[in-house]
């Protein structure tokens, strides 16, 4: 009688660790991007929030330019409620432009800036938004 194989040799188990671990170091960076990405989009709600409020004020003449937009005044937000979600861990405005800074979950890159104009429109920058983790933001 002939004896048939009872299982792996070793080198077929070595080789799919080696294909398990090669998919594993693709894997991961790009998994925390995505979620680095993910807790980015509480800068972008921020940031969206913050403009059309502050056109408003600047629309209505509540304000009179961009430079006069204050947080807590003329219907924008104060930044304890920017700084409410977990993943903004500060807002501070001067001269019309608002800084949102994240949380570490955002990663290394992760300052946002929003400058309004005086006709009420928003020029975005920062770290985040040339990074691309601020996604959605025109």
């Amino acid at each position: 009688m002939k004896k048939q194989q009872a299982g792996f040799t070793l080198i077929e188990l070595m080789i799919v660790v080696a294909i398990i671990g090669i998919l594993a170091a693709v894997a991961l960076p790009a998994y925390q991007g995505y979620t680095q990405s993910g807790a980015a989009g509480s800068l972008v709600s921020a940031a969206r929030t913050f403009r059309i409020q502050a056109s408003t004020a600047i629309q209505t003449g509540d304000v009179a330019n961009a430079a006069a937009v204050a947080l807590g005044a003329n219907g924008v937000q104060t930044a304890v409620q920017f700084t409410a979600d977990p993943n903004v861990a500060a807002a501070a405005i001067a001269a019309g432009v608002l800084t949102l800074t994240g949380s570490a979950k955002v990663g290394a890159n992760n300052a946002l800036t929003i400058t309004m104009a005086d006709d009420g429109t928003a020029t975005y920058g920062g770290n985040c938004f040339t990074s691309g983790n601020c996604k959605g933001l025109q």
